[in-house]
């Protein structure tokens, strides 16, 4: 009890690491000091398993084939969460080794050497096929071949008389559901040479063909065994290749379009139903280049390439629009956050029986927990921004563990092992993983009796007492009892050392996250520490202003930073040192007309206030405190949505009350701001593409942008999920996170108020109804601005060669529509397009806006059926094409919504008029070939929007004439080319 604090609270080694610390600091005070008084003083400076790589080189012809195989992958049955079945088989045939390497970009490159190789058959264990191939190569769907067509002068030696063989383009071979495809080597001068196809489509990139069976659907198998090699296979190309994608699954290219979108520029073609078209290629790789489970290794990618996790956790960051890069910050004030920790749900097998009682445990030390569940249909956007925004990930071994991927560096997995011999597939799937991204690893082996086996079986049973036995038996046997059976209840009170317990591992994390002072000290000697290091400050304070008074004069404001709750940034607030803090403004300086502006019009209800403005959402109420108020009984309703002439979309969207009050009457303040805010609704048409931009995203910019991101949103009717599609854009707009005033039961005080939006245009702006002279260009270039996008004008070869159309293909994008106004022929359009000349892509536009953006800038004309998806236009260069075409009956809706909004946008626009014969409406009302359905659509408008909408825009598809549709395509290529 006679040691001092220090002796007490830090071993010797750290007492001299303080010691020394201290000294230094004592010297750089004192040297600062003596330069800083010391005029005469001169200035100081202070400067203080490899792989094994079979290649051909035909010499002739330039062609090259590479095998890659893999000697470091251990034999194992199990797969990774060991969720699925391996089977495993050597590989069929191979290329003589020449060169033992990784670096396949260098293989590629590989040109001098000019002599003829023999072919022979290499048995050797491998777990993917692989194959990079050069020359005139060939791929005809219908009988899934890859034809490689090899010049008259091309000889293979009689060692190997092999000129085809099969490969299953996925990384575990062997699998009975992924499709076989047949590489067939031809010399022009053989007889089977004739059945070679000729080629249809030729392509100047290269292609990669990859298979999407295999175990796809399985979380951790798809990033595994696809995500993971498709990058380290397509990396070097830099977009610029195409993917060929065998056993197509739309719903798979979907759920993954924001990472496939990073890897390729290109649209991805299911080339399976390829049965019109022969692709041609000169450069190929058939399969994927597989390193490890759930890992990138380094030693398989080196210099110049560089190929790691940290790169690949880079991409993941792009594509989810990922904020944290480390879980642990530096900062001061960090250390009294409460961590983040996630449980990884399961429902079926491997439950956690007790993650209620976790969850309550991990909250007595400290954490803020969340618990969820990645499912199948699970969007894999918001989960991944979930995870990255925890520090500690926790669950059974399984598949949801692979969204560790997600994780910031620094953070921190928990693997729960089962009771079995899993511990070897827990170590391939996410321990030696976890290290390699650059995250902490805790293991906690669950025990016998934790087991929920222990019920299931005697003590005697083979399944408690050799688990070993069934092992050896395979991994069906092992499989079947120890992961589709067993759910386990973790012991949280036992009394047993065994290192790993739940409440040691979770409290060891915890500490993580503490100061050295709430690890040294007390929390009396916190206080104690805390009183004098505030004490010292002052005497400090006090004595520099003493010494330098004649410098400094008085100030006149303090400013205060206030922690707004709900995750709201500082806000700085000024107020004068001399005045009671009883409302921000004062009550007498309020003008006796508190509404200054009433924008309102048909489109919406906007009104600004300013003085003492209070509002408290709970109640929807806003308050405008004055003295002058108090005799006053008017009062406002507004609905702060843009579409004020909807009534029944205007149900949905949130009343607020605008009541002028006495300051006495009025509820007092507990959070006060500087700076303005808008009350906006985010509920209305929210989710539809179209409303998303005309009715909220244009209208709040216009109402917004004078502020320079200095004003504050509050959102009513506020959806999570529709504030986080547009994160970008809002904190474009403002600096501070948005509120949700639904839920706000605190009265909230501002100087000034704006409730509603200003709207004047369907998708577009008129400048002289809006503040600055505003215009939609202005937003489009804010666009641009926000999302990275490269192209300003389509046709700019001065500042921009790589999208100058006189260089290249002009590119058309054709919006594709699934539901209703399906563009029934569109492949026979973009077959059509080709043939006049574009590259053209078909595809329906993602939920990532980022990547939309990106996606949609690169192109020169847009094709689009009346509907939503034309409001991409919006990230389309100036000068760039838009082509609407409007079914029958819509040509008022086309006008407004697209027509005049393009123009504005200083879009070229052109249109195309679908005729009775080619809209399916002729098929549904045969009978009514000259009626009102046809004649007169406004007719059916004005008998009630519900009937209107079922007929032309819920229950028509477009079948257009090409002959006719060719004329409008050769109209936008003359405009591109202009």
């Amino acid at each position: 009890m006679y040691d001092p604090i220090f002796a007490k609270s830090f071993n010797q080694y750290q007492r001299r690491r303080f010691g020394c610390c201290a000294l230094l600091l004592c010297f750089i005070t004192a040297f600062s000091i003596s330069s800083t008084f010391n005029s005469h003083r001169q200035s100081t400076s202070v400067i203080g398993d490899a792989v094994s790589l079979q290649l051909a080189i035909n010499t002739v012809h330039d062609m090259r084939v590479i095998d890659d195989t893999s000697e470091k992958h251990e034999k194992r049955g199990g797969n990774a969460a060991g969720d699925l079945q391996l089977q495993t088989n050597a590989t069929e045939n191979s290329m003589v080794v020449v060169n033992k390497t990784s670096l396949i970009s260098q293989l590629l490159a590989i040109n001098e050497t000019r002599k003829a190789v023999s072919f022979r058959r290499i048995s050797e264990y491998s777990l993917a096929n692989y194959y990079a191939v050069e020359g005139d190569i060939r791929i005809e769907a219908n009988s899934s071949t890859i034809f490689v067509v090899k010049p008259l002068d091309m000889s293979i030696s009689s060692s190997n008389s092999t000129s085809s063989w099969s490969i299953q383009p996925y990384p575990r071979k062997g699998l009975s559901h992924v499709k076989n495809w047949t590489v067939n080597i031809v010399r022009r001068d053989d007889d089977n040479y004739s059945n070679v196809p000729k080629c249809t489509q030729n392509h100047r990139r290269p292609a990669i063909l990859f298979s999407v069976s295999g175990f796809s659907g399985n979380y951790f198998h798809d990033f595994a065994d696809l995500l993971f090699p498709l990058y380290t296979t397509s990396f070097r190309y830099e977009k610029e290749v195409h993917f060929l994608a065998s056993d197509y699954k739309r719903w798979w290219i979907s759920k993954y379009r924001q990472i496939l979108d990073l890897l390729t520029g290109h649209e991805i073609v299911d080339i399976d139903n390829e049965k019109v078209h022969v692709h041609c290629y000169n450069k190929m790789v058939a399969g994927l280049n597989f390193h490890k489970e759930l890992m990138i290794d380094p030693a398989l990618s080196k210099p110049p390439s560089g190929l790691s996790m940290h790169h690949f956790k880079q991409v993941l960051r792009r594509a989810y629009s990922l904020e944290r890069k480390r879980a642990v910050r530096s900062r001061k004030g960090d250390g009294t956050k409460k961590p983040r920790l996630m449980i990884i749900s399961r429902n079926r097998t491997r439950a956690i029986t007790n993650e209620v009682h976790v969850s309550r445990l991990a909250r007595k030390l400290g954490y803020e927990v969340v618990s969820a569940e990645a499912r199948l249909s699970t969007n894999v956007t918001r989960f991944a921004q979930t995870v990255n925004s925890c520090e500690v990930l926790m669950g059974v071994h399984g598949a949801g563990l692979t969204n560790m991927v997600f994780l910031p560096d620094n953070a921190v997995l928990i693997q729960v092992v089962p009771f079995g011999e899993i511990d070897e597939f827990a170590r391939l799937d996410f321990r030696d993983p976890a290290a390699g991204m650059n995250i902490r690893y805790l293991e906690y082996k669950v025990s016998m009796k934790e087991s929920s086996l222990s019920q299931q079986y005697p003590t005697d049973h083979p399944v408690l007492k050799d688990p070993k036995s069934y092992r050896r038996r395979g991994w069906n046997a092992l499989s079947s009892i120890y992961l589709e059976k067993q759910n386990v209840t973790i012991d949280l009170d036992s009394s047993l050392p065994r290192g790993c317990e739940s409440s040691v591992v979770l409290d060891r994390i915890s500490m993580t996250y503490k100061t050295i002072l709430g690890r040294s000290f007390s929390r009396h000697d916190q206080k104690k520490l805390g009183c004098r290091a505030f004490l010292s400050c002052f005497v400090i304070a006090f004595t520099l202003c003493t010494v330098f008074k004649s410098y400094v004069g008085p100030p006149p404001i303090v400013i205060l930073e206030q922690s707004a709750d709900s995750g709201l940034k500082m806000l700085m607030s000024t107020e004068e040192i001399n005045k009671p803090r009883q409302s921000y403004v004062d009550a007498d300086e309020i003008s006796p007309n508190p509404i200054l502006g009433n924008f309102s019009n048909s489109r919406s209800q906007v009104y600004e206030l300013r003085g003492d403005i209070r509002i408290h959402g709970n109640s929807s109420t806003i308050f405008i405190a004055s003295t002058q108020a108090q005799d006053c009984t008017t009062s406002w309703t507004v609905k702060p949505y843009a579409r004020r002439g909807d009534k029944v979309v205007m149900r949905k969207v949130r009343t607020f009350k605008i009541i002028p009050q006495a300051p006495v009457a009025s509820p007092h303040c507990t959070r006060n701001f500087s700076v303005p805010a808008i009350v906006f609704s985010g509920g209305g048409y929210a989710g539809n593409h179209f409303h998303d931009f005309t009715d909220v995203l244009i209208p709040l910019y216009l109402t917004s942008r004078e502020f320079n991101r200095k004003v504050l949103f509050l959102v009513a009717n506020k959806r999570s999920w529709w504030t986080s599609k547009y994160r970008d854009l809002l904190q474009k707009l403002s600096k501070f996170e948005v509120i949700d005033i639904d839920n706000e039961n605190q009265v909230l005080c501002f100087p000034r108020m704006i409730v509603g939006l200003k709207a004047n245009k369907e998708l577009s702006i008129d400048p002289s109804k809006s503040p600055r002279n505003y215009s939609v260009t202005d937003f489009t270039k804010f666009l641009r601005g926000t999302y990275s996008l490269e192209r300003h004008f389509a046709n700019d070869c001065d500042h921009n060669h790589k999208y100058c159309s006189t260089r290249r293909r002009p590119r058309l994008l054709i919006i594709s529509r699934k539901k209703t106004r399906h563009l029934v022929n569109e492949g026979e359009v973009a077959n059509l397009g080709r043939s006049l000349g574009f590259d053209v892509v078909v595809r329906e536009m993602g939920w990532q806006v980022s990547l939309v953006a990106r996606f949609v800038n690169s192109f020169d004309v847009m094709v689009g059926v009346h509907g939503a998806g034309l409001t991409n236009m919006v990230f389309l260069p100036e000068n760039a094409v838009v082509i609407q075409i409007v079914p029958l009956g819509l040509d008022f809706l086309a006008k407004y919504y697209f027509q005049h909004p393009a123009k504005d946008m200083k879009l070229k626009y052109l249109e195309y008029k679908v005729r009775l014969n080619e809209s399916s409406l002729l098929a549904r009302y045969p009978a009514e070939a000259d009626g009102e359905v046809y004649r007169d659509a406004v007719v059916r408008n004005r008998k009630g929007w519900h009937d209107f909408r079922s007929l032309y825009l819920d229950n028509q598809d477009v079948n257009v004439d090409l002959d006719r549709f060719r004329g409008t395509l050769l109209k936008a290529l003359e405009l591109v080319r202009s």
